[in-house]
């Protein structure tokens, strides 16, 4: 899966994660475009232990933290 098949198929999701957890839009999508750009320097350590939605979604809590 290339980064622009995996932002398409996730971005929404994360975003509203992040939007959760946050409850501010524009700080969620920064950290949106944030957690894709970690995700695509770290996807070769992607173990598939867990889903690819789950696992961008410990990022995108990493970042928020």
């Amino acid at each position: 899966m290339d980064l622009e098949e995996m932002y398409e198929q996730h971005a929404r999701q994360v975003y509203l994660y992040l939007l959760s957890l946050s409850h501010d839009a524009a700080l969620s999508e920064d950290l949106t475009q944030e957690t894709f750009l970690k995700a695509s320097v770290k996807i070769r350590g992607f173990r598939h232990e867990s889903t690819l939605s789950s696992w961008l979604c410990t990022i995108a809590r990493n970042q928020t933290i």
